[in-house]
């Protein structure tokens, strides 16, 4: 009995010393159950973060193929043969073996019970661009539906890294600036700039210049004053409804400037160096150390928005009410706005005719919609070419341009999933990221290249036409707000079709400009057999008894095409010695002449040997103040050339140089006549007696030697 007794009592505290590590045992059964789940998470995670960097790296070495570097290729396979067009085709990140690696044959990348890989790519070049968009455009994309769908993300239709930059254009110099107080307490600069004489008015396009762009409502200015630089905006303007007319924003009430019309409480400073120019309101105080007359301003062009690539939301938003309302107050005489239908069945239109390979395909878009009148036709060219134009209605609808092709900068969108056997998800890792693709460098130097007539238009028309002043060869760019909508460049890249050659600006800022000829439509300009350009003279000097030809200058471009003796570019005068500015090219000589209103026949000339190649082009600038030593100048392609001279009608050389300084040589050559001879280089042409001029100096003298006066 009592060892039965002893083996129950044993077997109880085995029980309960069973049931305590039981006990003790359990958190940590739980604990390494979640520690199990939280790595396996972890893991998962970990690879769904190289999932999608992996994805992200492949999108990228995919948009290599998609670079102008690799499209101008003669090898490059379709969709990336296309150099002058970029469609939403070549973005579109191709897994299979065709697409050239076959990651899908290596490996599961669209397994729902495993791993899921993908990347999306979007065109920065088909959004709107915040920095230069219009607030017109922005409020419309507002407007859109879809961007009040649950998870719409604004950056799929808006940016600021357009790879093709607004550059920086139509520069003018600061003809005078008034700070201002605006009844309504803001502070603001209005600047007085260079304007064109021969310009349009407001609103209205010009191939040489025009202020449409200063005067419309947001352009953004640079002041550049050496490496300094300052930003600012064009006063945005808001109409009155009730009078029609247009203010500053921040006096758009009617009740408020009804009472005061000028928006200007009261002016705090100011200056004018030069009159007249075209007025623009800034929405800011300009630093005082940028408010000099030797000041640049240039104003930002629209960033273009890529026509094949831009969202349905984003080409509505450009589109919708391109065009002019006018009227009186209260009474609309003509609206020929696009309306949000209109526009709807335009973009359907677009997207439908896609690639739209250049600007003639999109004025041919245009002229086959039935439904738009000639003058929206217009409108929709002009604003989607040459933004610019700036409609006086109460919208302001200027627009952005449209490009062709990406320039390079893309979002990113990649996503890594991993799933259960069971098809839940595991784990997901997404990344958005914006990148500027180019090829490695490591294979080969990237170069900017110019290699079609497409190319030259696409880069270097600007606001006012060819800024850069290049012209094209053989075939005549016609480039600007008109010329630019019936162009057709050509987009052959065969070295032996086209080269490029300078263009002369035109350039009428300053005063005093009394004539300009300058021939914008030809290589060659006008062809002179033996004789200049002639003009009426009494229209471009005039002489009266007591006037002189006042300082001035000629420069031109001329090219030989035979002989050069006895060529005269420009010849001015009153009489043969009189009043008399020239400019000729006889005996292997290039010769600027100066007279003045004295009676002696006598000029002053710079002299230059010159040897002009046929068929070659030479700048020529010509300058003249006075007839005195330092008061001429006479360049060839911007370099000073020729010594000065007097010479007397025997074409006498009549100027010399001193050989001492004059308190050096002071003797009496008669102790009863005090006497001071001059000494010089040489005496020869001038007369026995008469009057020297030495720096400012003038002296008579009665005789001289070989040596002096």
């Amino acid at each position: 009995m009592n060892s039965g007794k002893q083996a129950g009592l044993a077997l109880i505290i085995v029980v309960l010393i069973l049931s305590a590590l039981m006990v003790v045992a359990t958190p940590f059964i739980i604990s390494m159950v979640f520690k199990e789940k939280i790595g396996r998470d972890t893991f998962h995670q970990a690879q769904t973060v190289y999932s999608a960097t992996g994805a992200r790296n492949y999108g990228v070495a995919s948009l290599y193929q998609t670079h102008n570097f690799y499209e101008t290729n003669s090898n490059a396979a379709a969709p990336f043969n296309t150099p002058d067009y970029d469609t939403l085709d070549e973005f579109k990140v191709d897994w299979s073996a065709s697409g050239g690696y076959g990651l899908d044959t290596m490996m599961s990348l669209n397994n729902p019970k495993d791993k899921i890989w993908d990347v999306k790519v979007q065109d920065e070049q088909g959004k709107i661009n915040l920095r230069t968009a219009p607030q017109r455009l922005l409020d419309n994309l507002k407007k859109q539906p879809r961007l009040r769908l649950p998870g719409t993300v604004i950056s799929d239709f808006i940016t600021e890294y357009s790879g093709r930059p607004a550059n920086w254009i139509d520069a003018r110099n600061l003809r005078g600036y008034a700070n201002l107080e605006l009844i309504d307490g803001n502070t603001v600069t209005t600047l007085m700039l260079d304007d064109n004489p021969a310009g349009p008015p407001r609103g209205r396009a010009s191939p040489e210049g025009g202020t449409a762009l200063y005067n419309t409502s947001g352009a953004q200015v640079r002041f550049s004053l050496g490496n300094n630089l300052f930003f600012a905006n064009v006063m945005p303007l808001k109409p009155c409804r009730e009078c029609g007319g247009s203010y500053p924003m921040p006096v758009a009430d009617h009740q408020v400037h009804r009472q005061t019309p000028s928006p200007v409480r009261e002016r705090t400073s100011g200056r004018i160096w030069l009159p007249a120019g075209v007025s623009i309101m800034l929405d800011r105080l300009v630093p005082d150390e940028f408010l000099t007359p030797y000041t640049v301003i240039t104003v930002a062009q629209r960033h273009p928005i890529n026509i094949n690539t831009a969202s349905e939301e984003v080409l509505l938003a450009t589109l919708t009410g391109v065009g002019n309302r006018l009227g009186t107050i209260r009474r609309v005489i003509s609206d020929d706005r696009i309306s949000e239908s209109a526009a709807q069945n335009l973009v359907k239109q677009i997207q439908q005719a896609r690639p739209v390979k250049e600007p003639s395909e999109y004025k041919n878009i245009l002229q086959n919609n039935p439904a738009l009148s000639n003058t929206q036709i217009t409108n929709l060219l002009q604003n989607g070419l040459v933004p610019y134009v700036d409609f006086i209605d109460e919208t302001f609808t200027e627009t952005v341009p449209f490009c062709y092709r990406s320039y390079d900068k893309y979002t990113l969108i990649s996503t890594g999933i991993i799933n259960y056997l069971s098809g839940n998800q595991a784990a997901r890792s997404t990344f958005r990221e914006i990148v500027d693709v180019s090829p490695p460098g490591r294979l080969r130097r990237l170069r900017w290249g110019i290699e079609s007539q497409s190319d030259f238009d696409r880069t270097f028309a600007g606001l006012n036409g060819n800024s850069a002043r290049f012209i094209t060869f053989p075939n005549l760019t016609a480039l600007g707000p008109l010329g630019i909508f019936n162009s057709t460049p050509s987009h052959s890249r065969d070295p032996e079709t086209g080269e490029l050659k300078l263009r002369t600006p035109v350039d009428n800022r300053g005063q005093n400009v009394i004539l300009s000829e300058h021939f914008s439509d030809t290589h060659e300009g006008m062809l002179l057999s033996g004789q200049p350009l002639t003009y009426d003279q009494g229209g471009i000097f005039i002489f009266p008894n007591n006037y002189d030809v006042t300082p001035g200058g000629v420069e031109m471009w001329v090219k030989f095409s035979g002989g050069t003796t006895g060529v005269y570019f420009f010849d001015i005068k009153q009489r043969e010695y009189e009043n008399r500015i020239s400019l000729q090219y006889t005996g292997a000589e290039l010769i600027l002449t100066a007279c003045d209103a004295t009676v002696e026949r006598k000029a002053a000339q710079i002299r230059a040997p010159v040897t002009f190649e046929r068929d070659t082009w030479y700048h020529l600038g010509a300058y003249w103040k006075g007839t005195k030593y330092a008061q001429m100048a006479l360049m060839v392609d911007g370099q000073a050339v020729g010594s000065f001279a007097h010479y007397d009608e025997a074409n006498q050389r009549i100027l010399t140089e001193l050989s001492a300084d004059l308190t050096d040589r002071i003797v009496m050559t008669d102790r009863n006549t005090p006497g001071l001879v001059v000494p010089v280089q040489s005496t020869a042409g001038f007369p026995n007696s008469g009057v020297i001029e030495i720096g400012d100096e003038v002296i008579e003298y009665d005789s001289f030697t070989n040596q002096g006066f």
